[in-house]
Formats: structure tokens, sequence, C-alpha cells
């Protein structure tokens, strides 16, 4: 099922299908911490629209969705959708920040190819657990890894969900352009352009 956006990115500032405009104004969460503290869901979004903010950054690891290796957390995942799913019913955006290694861990990109193959298709089969959430942008991408690492991580999504944005990480040091843009986040330069104009449901 391919599911329609809400929400279109483009230069700094959120897009719905009526073309209002919303400036990036996000909250970091690690989607751990709001299972292991069982918070209420609607207190945070409630607290969201107080402060203005209609943006999540949804941090999760790798080895939550993958804790044994071809075994993945389908409680944890059906979990994460839940979660998205009331972001999505109070117009709230969300990247989802996928990152290497174990909860905790300072994050890097797996130096083999067959632990960044895993890496990615653990990426993917998160990416089919929340497909039917239509407030998802795309991915943050972890910083390192190289172009080629990036462009394949971001190519495994381009038939499934071709809506997927793929975003640089802060302060990432593969491209100069992201530490030009005073935006938290910089579309990776190597990416095609993304242009709202030319997806569906923007009324244009």
């Amino acid at each position: 099922m391919k599911t329609e956006p809400l929400f279109f990115y483009s230069d700094g500032f959120l897009t719905d299908k009526a073309d209002i405009k919303a400036s990036i104004s996000p909250e970091e969460i690690f989607f751990a911490d709001i299972i292991h503290s069982g918070q209420n869901t609607e207190s945070l979004f409630r607290k969201l629209k107080a402060d203005r903010k209609n943006f999540l950054i949804v941090k999760i690891y790798h080895s939550q969705v993958e804790p044994e290796s071809g075994q993945y957390n389908e409680a944890f995942l059906a979990g994460l959708r839940d979660f998205l799913k009331a972001a999505e019913s109070q117009s709230v955006a969300a990247v989802i920040s996928f990152s290497p290694g174990k909860e905790g861990e300072i994050f890097a990109v797996p130096d083999s190819p067959e632990k960044q193959d895993d890496y990615i298709e653990a990426a993917a089969h998160t990416a089919r657990r929340i497909k039917d959430c239509a407030g998802i942008l795309g991915f943050l991408l972890p910083p390192g890894g190289g172009e080629n690492f990036k462009l394949k991580f971001a190519g495994r999504f381009s038939k499934k969900h071709p809506h997927f944005i793929f975003f640089l990480h802060p302060g990432d040091g593969e491209s100069s352009e992201s530490t030009e843009k005073k935006n938290l986040f910089a579309e990776a330069s190597f990416l095609p352009a993304f242009d709202p104009a030319e997806s569906p449901g923007t009324g244009k």
C-alpha cells in the first residue's frame, strides 16, 4: 500500500497539502525513552503544540529492531507504528534516525559490507512496518560511511517509499553544504533535488 505523505520538506520548511508552510523547529526524542517511561503520548503532543513544534526526530537503534541477526522485534516495531500514527493524528511530522549499534553507544556506520547490508535491511524492514504512517518524511542518514554507502541506503527505499527524503546528519563532515545551511537538516546534495510541486497531493 502506498501512503500519500501529509508533509513535504523544502528549504527549511514543512509544507502540508494545503501549501501551508511551517518553519522547522524539531523536538528530538529517543523512542526507547517513551517506552521505558510510559509517557502519555497525548501529553507529549500537547507540549509540542505549546512549544509551537510540529516535527519530531524519532531516534531508534538497529539493536532495538534486530536484537539477534535475522530476528526482528515486531513488538517494538508495532509500538513505533502506534506512536507515529498518534503523531500523524496530531499533524506532527517525523524523521526516523536509525542509528547503527546498540542503545546508548556512540554510533558509527558498520565497516564491513556485510554489516552495512544488515543495517540497511533492518532499516528497510522498519520502513515496511510503518509504511502507512503518512507523517514520516524519511530518514536521517548516519554520519560517515561515504557517499556510496549513503546512496546505497537511500536507493534501498526508492521503489517502495519514493516519497522519502534523506537528510544529512548535522555536522556530517562529508558535505560542506550541511555546514553552510542554518537549518538543522540539509538534503544530501548527491540525491535528486526535492520539489514539492512534483509530488502528489500538493494541489499544485
